[in-house]
């Protein structure tokens, strides 16, 4: 993660943060030294920079909870926040005694959870959901007439 600067801006903490290298599971409340005081925050995702999740079960961007009443959140997302994508669905069988289909593959993930109000500029970025896993086909065994190609 990039420079972390604090000052002091009509009379409320501030701080700004910058991620400038792919990064898993961001939490913006832990990033910022989660604050027991309202704070103003802007964070800047670089381009060229993944914020991703590790899991379909995580989020790439959380804004955290905890947040002091009257803080103020600020993003510009000049990368991609990417949700993590769904596992493939198991392949069918083929023997002798018949074939069974594949399984459908799995529910992609979430890339971004807003717990706390939050301005997001994303002109020159993007948040892309993770996109569910591909179903895989029947298996076959050689004898099975109805899949040969007999031309």
């Amino acid at each position: 993660m990039g420079g972390v600067h604090q000052m002091l801006l009509a009379g409320m903490p501030s701080k700004q943060l910058t991620i400038s290298a792919d990064t898993a599971d961001y939490n913006l409340f832990t990033a910022a030294g989660s604050p027991p005081f309202a704070i103003d925050v802007l964070l800047t995702i670089n381009s060229g920079v993944h914020v991703y999740a590790s899991t379909t079960a995580t989020y790439a961007f959380d804004t955290g909870t905890g947040w002091a009443a009257g803080s103020k959140l600020r993003v510009v997302n000049n990368g991609l926040v990417i949700g993590r994508g769904g596992a493939g669905g198991n392949g069918g069988t083929g023997d002798i005694s018949g074939s069974s289909a594949g399984a459908a593959g799995g529910a992609g993930g979430n890339a971004l959870r807003a717990q706390f109000a939050v301005t997001i500029d994303n002109t020159s970025g993007s948040v892309v959901a993770g996109g569910g896993g591909g179903a895989v086909g029947r298996g076959l065994h050689a004898g099975d007439r109805r899949h040969r190609n007999t031309s």
